[in-house]
C-alpha cells in the first residue's frame, strides 16, 4: 500500500510557490554546509504552531554528532532548530531538498536536528513519480 498525495489541479508556480529540486542518488552534504529549514512548528517545546512558515539558517554537523543514514544540523550561535510540528519539512542546502525533518533530541533547539536524507531514496522517489497511475480497483 502506498500513499501518493496528488493535487486536484495543476499548481500555480509563483514567487511564493516553487518546485524544490532534489539531489541525485547518494549525494552528500558536507559538514559545515549552511542550509535552511522552513516550517510551521512551534518555537519552543509545548508552544503553539506558527500561523505562517518560519525559516532558520542551520549548519550541517560533523558525522560524530549524527547517526548513520541521517543528515544532522545545528544552529551555531543561538538556540534554534526544528520543533513540534516541523516533522516532514525540507532541509534546503545549495538550492536542493537534501533532507526531510525527522526528529530532535531533547528540548527544541538544544541539540542536533535529524533529517532523513532524500539522496538515499532518490531512485525510489523517481520510480514512484514515474509509475503509471493505478487502474480501477
Amino acid at each position: 500500500l502506498r500513499f501518493l498525495p496528488q493535487l486536484d489541479r495543476e499548481a500555480n508556480l509563483t514567487s511564493s510557490v516553487a518546485i524544490l529540486p532534489l539531489p541525485p542518488q547518494n549525494a552528500t552534504v558536507e559538514p559545515g554546509t549552511g542550509c535552511q529549514v522552513a516550517g510551521w512548528g512551534t518555537q519552543r517545546s509545548g508552544g503553539r504552531l506558527s500561523r505562517f512558515p518560519r525559516v532558520v539558517n542551520v549548519t550541517v554537523t560533523p558525522e560524530d554528532q549524527c547517526r548513520p543514514n541521517n543528515v544532522c544540523t545545528g544552529v551555531l550561535n543561538r538556540r534554534a532548530g526544528i520543533c513540534q510540528g516541523d516533522g516532514g519539512t525540507p532541509l534546503i542546502c545549495n538550492g536542493l531538498g537534501h533532507g526531510v525533518a525527522s526528529f530532535s533530541i531533547g528540548p527544541c533547539g538544544q541539540g542536533p536536528d535529524f533529517f532523513t536524507p532524500v539522496a538515499l531514496f532518490r531512485e525510489w522517489i523517481d520510480g514512484v513519480l514515474n509509475a503509471p497511475p493505478p487502474g480501477p480497483a
